[in-house]
């Protein structure tokens, strides 16, 4: 009886093993349905991702081709034939499809078939210093406005003429404008293509403004070739801007960089700015940026201006020349201390000049091996191999 009892307990619960068996097999074959349902339905979802991704780059980003950038300039009745040719020809080389060129006086005819060229609209400056109401737009200006001549009034007429330039732009169909002065050269990132364009293009929609830091030529020796011909293609040697510049190695080297000078730069040092040209709000806030309704500004951490601005004693020489203020007064129309203390020099004679130029501006052979180490100084050869054949 007991064994009887015994056998049907050890059958039921054999079938109820058996079951329980059975149980977990289906559990575990359902199991792995569900993760391959859910593996192909991830999968699916990763490769829309993708093509709605690149379908909506596509859609929001602008084809290189498609994108038109222009530059607005103030260039002087003295200006460089040879200089204004070899700056439109490099700047139509990396990308600029327009230039607006403010003319600050009469331009010598040769000059005026180099700035007729169909690419290029010129605008007589004389007209745009009688719209003196347009001062009362720029509070900012007023204490610019007291000087006639030397980079003060310059930095008036600039923003006053940007101005202009934004509403020849936006008729035109142009898509960003920057500022930039016939001794600069705008450098563009190397990452896609050596083109301004494709540079513009990686920005993102929600930026209006990029900033391009600049990096200022530095002269290496006493060359008289350089003050009769192009600088663009005798320059390599440029000091870096901080904004590009490890800062471990700018506050160890800055001083020794500066050569004796109270500011890192001769010149200024706060970058030239691009914008988009069709946004809400767009106006010139002075000459080296712009302001906008909406939107950011970012610096770029690759793209630059190359800066020219005292690269031979002759050309230093021409530019002291070009205010006529007292020696007093000098302060009131320069920007830059470097100017009264080349002004100082300029006054005291030629000889005095160019001895200071040798020793205060020109590069030192084993300092600029130093330099150029730390990252302070850098060696670019793109604007002597963009126009070796212009």
């Amino acid at each position: 009886m007991s064994y009887s009892r015994t056998t049907r307990r050890d059958e039921m619960g054999n079938r109820d093993r058996d079951r329980g068996r059975g149980r977990g097999r289906e559990r575990g074959r359902r199991l792995r349905r569900t993760c391959v349902a859910h593996g192909v339905l991830v999968a699916v979802a990763v490769v829309v991702a993708v093509v709605v991704a690149a379908w909506w780059r596509r859609r929001t980003t602008r084809r290189v081709d498609d994108i038109v950038v222009a530059i607005a300039s103030t260039i002087a009745s003295s200006a460089s034939r040879e200089d204004v040719t070899a700056w439109l020809a490099y700047h139509r080389r990396v990308g600029v499809g327009r230039f607006y060129i403010h003319v600050d006086g009469a331009l010598p005819r040769a000059m005026m078939r180099v700035v007729r060229a169909r690419d290029v609209r010129a605008f007589d400056g004389r007209r745009a210093r009688a719209e003196a109401s347009k001062l009362e737009r720029h509070p900012s200006l007023t204490p610019y406005t007291t000087s006639t001549c030397g980079a003060r009034a310059l930095f008036v007429r600039q923003t006053l003429f940007l101005e202009r330039a934004l509403i020849e732009a936006r008729a035109d169909g142009v898509h960003w404008l920057a500022h930039v002065d016939i001794d600069e050269l705008m450098y563009p990132s190397a990452r896609r293509a050596f083109d301004v364009r494709a540079t513009l293009a990686d920005v993102p929609r929600n930026v209006t403004r990029v900033i391009f830091p600049n990096h200022e030529a530095v002269p290496e020796r006493a060359n008289a070739d350089v003050a009769r011909g192009c600088v663009f293609r005798s320059t390599t040697l440029f000091k870096r801007n901080p904004a590009h510049v490890d800062a471990g190695a700018y506050r160890k080297f800055s001083k020794l960089a500066s050569n004796g000078h109270s500011n890192y730069f001769l010149a200024y040092a706060n970058g030239k700015s691009a914008v988009r040209v069709n946004v809400s709000g767009v106006r010139p806030h002075g000459a080296h940026r712009f302001k906008t309704a909406f939107g950011r500004e970012i610096t770029h951490n690759e793209a630059a201006i190359l800066h020219f601005p005292f690269v031979d004693a002759a050309r230093a020489l021409r530019r002291v020349r070009r205010c006529d203020c007292p020696p007093d007064a000098v302060a009131n129309c320069s920007m830059l201390g470097f100017d009264i203390e080349l002004r100082q020099h300029a006054d005291a004679g030629t000889v005095d000049f160019e001895k200071f130029f040798k020793e205060r501006v020109e590069a030192k052979l084993a300092l600029t091996r130093m330099l150029c180490k730390a990252g302070l100084y850098v060696r670019n050869h793109a604007p002597m191999l963009v126009l070796k054949n212009e």
